[in-house]
């Protein structure tokens, strides 16, 4: 079984918003397998996708907004039962270019602060991440509001074709391993 984690904010007000890309790629998995994230357990809601040979995902969406992801995280890798290195936590970053997928084992918070919450929370930064990047802004003064506001209309033109890619990537993560799918999807 693998848990397979997408950070954003609940609420209304943050729907689309680039801080929330996480959120859409597990909504993205739970739309085309028809599997509802709507279970809540753990500060989570959450759905179980189960493939004929496959292993078995749970796709959770933390409900304790960004800064306190990692509470989520911790209690739902309780509940279940899972290894760390069956963990995979899918995020916006500022650091890579708009569009841009990373998978990433272990390593720092880099500002993220769902990244650091859930670091925190479990003692230590080595587990599976899966980063899709979100840009900078002009005014490194305007993080808080560039990572808040909706995806601009040219984004927007781009975000289907990374929202699956990134799905296609967390299969791959998922069924062929961290080396493979690293390799598939990080561009050089």
């Amino acid at each position: 079984m693998f848990l397979v984690y997408g950070l954003g904010n609940p609420g209304k007000e943050y729907v689309d918003t680039r801080h929330n890309i996480g959120f859409q790629v597990i909504d993205s998995i739970g739309i085309s397998f028809r599997i509802s994230i709507k279970q809540y357990t753990c500060k989570s809601l959450y759905g179980k996708l189960t493939r004929p040979n496959r292993e078995e995902i749970i796709l959770i969406k933390p409900q304790t907004y960004m800064n306190l992801s990692g509470e989520a995280v911790s209690e739902c890798l309780s509940k279940f039962k899972v290894a760390l290195d069956q963990v995979l936590i899918v995020h916006d970053d500022l650091d890579l270019p708009y569009g841009t997928l990373r998978l990433k084992n272990g390593g720092g918070a880099g500002g993220h602060k769902g990244i650091k919450s859930t670091i925190d929370k479990l003692g230590t930064g080595d587990f599976y991440r899966l980063k899709i990047g979100i840009g900078r802004p002009e005014d490194s003064n305007h993080v808080v509001d560039y990572v808040l506001e909706k995806f601009s209309s040219s984004e927007r033109k781009d975000l289907p074709e990374t929202i699956i890619q990134a799905a296609s990537a967390i299969l791959d993560f998922v069924d062929n391993g961290f080396h493979f799918a690293a390799n598939r999807y990080n561009e050089s």
